[in-house]
């Protein structure tokens, strides 16, 4: 089973970004990493947030309130199994020249890998380096032409 929270259009001008949820995006002790949702508002790009929660949980999850497409297969396959990045593609209608992930966790980084995904790894948020995040992603994205930049709202 898979979830879509809203309606998605594949843009062909622009990567579409594929942003892990817990541990990247919201963090269960924390809340929301604002800084992190701030620095993915900088940029025009569709984003996709992947997680294995259950529809259960994510439909009260105030990841919704963010207004972004959500992916789950509900853990069947699991974000670690490279199956997962391939359903996910063929869902959304996008190869892995259409995409770039973050995630926290070094092995679904290496799942996305083994399913041709190219995937940054993001810090654990207590560690977190927000500056050099952003640059990182200026840096993909100023190499990678199909990434428009919104106003910062750092």
């Amino acid at each position: 089973m898979l979830a879509i929270m809203k309606n998605y259009v594949k843009h062909s001008d622009f990567k579409t970004i594929l942003v892990d949820a817990i541990h990247t995006l919201y963090i269960p002790e924390h809340g929301f990493d604002q800084k992190m949702v701030n620095i993915l508002k900088r940029y025009k790009n569709p984003i996709i947030i992947t997680t294995n929660m259950k529809l259960d949980d994510l439909e009260k999850h105030p990841l919704l309130g963010l207004g972004y497409q959500i992916f789950t297969r509900e853990g069947d396959p699991n974000k670690r199994d490279p199956e997962y990045w391939k359903k996910l593609l063929d869902h959304y209608g996008l190869t892995i020249n259409d995409v770039i992930a973050f995630d926290h966790n070094p092995e679904v980084k290496e799942s996305a890998y083994d399913a041709g995904v190219v995937t940054q790894l993001i810090e654990p948020y207590a560690e977190r380096d927000h500056a050099a995040i952003q640059g990182l992603f200026d840096t993909y994205f100023t190499l990678m032409d199909r990434f428009v930049e919104n106003e910062p709202v750092i």
